[in-house]
């Protein structure tokens, strides 16, 4: 199964892998990569997806979101995780993957966060973490590309492994990269 996972840049990409670390190491949970799940559950191959995507998706623009607050679930996938203000373009690139990736896919409702940690706590561990995540916030994501990312909940987190990025047109904010 795939995914299309948005990645953040950097240096925001190296602040959340840092959080996700000190969380794993609180809670014991799976260290894994941040990123946001615009669609998951694809069947189709990883080329196939990119095929039906890089075109449209290049059309994007580069964009930020903000994050400003931690929620814990129980799911152990949605344990705890950040989630952001509202973002037209996020829906927007949820709703153009489910009529390119695959049109006729039953879908659950869009629910965009990202993860810190995956896993079962207790109360305390889930106060620790709030504690940690909290000196972090508020933090604006930047991101400028989306992955096909081979991940489902019966594949070992470990074992989830990116294939390929689309990356957006950088238009909406200014390049800082030089």
């Amino acid at each position: 199964m795939n995914c299309i996972w948005l990645i953040p840049e950097a240096p925001e990409l190296g602040i959340l892998r840092g959080l996700i670390d000190r969380l794993a190491s609180v809670g014991g949970g799976p260290r894994f990569e941040p990123h946001v799940t615009i669609l998951s559950g694809i069947a189709l191959d990883a080329a196939d997806l990119k095929d039906r995507l890089k075109s449209d998706l290049e059309k994007f623009p580069k964009f930020e979101i903000s994050l400003a607050a931690t929620e814990t679930g129980t799911d152990f996938f949605k344990a705890f995780y950040l989630v952001p203000e509202p973002s037209e373009i996020l829906d927007s690139l949820r709703r153009r993957a489910e009529k390119l990736a695959e049109p006729d896919l039953i879908v659950s409702r869009f629910d965009p966060h990202i993860s810190l940690a995956y896993g079962n706590f207790a109360d305390t561990e889930r106060q620790r973490m709030r504690e940690i995540t909290d000196r972090a916030l508020p933090l604006a994501v930047r991101f400028k590309r989306a992955s096909v990312v081979r991940a489902a909940g019966s594949i070992p987190v470990a074992s989830w492994t990116p294939v390929n990025s689309i990356f957006f047109k950088c238009d909406l904010l200014e390049d800082s990269s030089g």
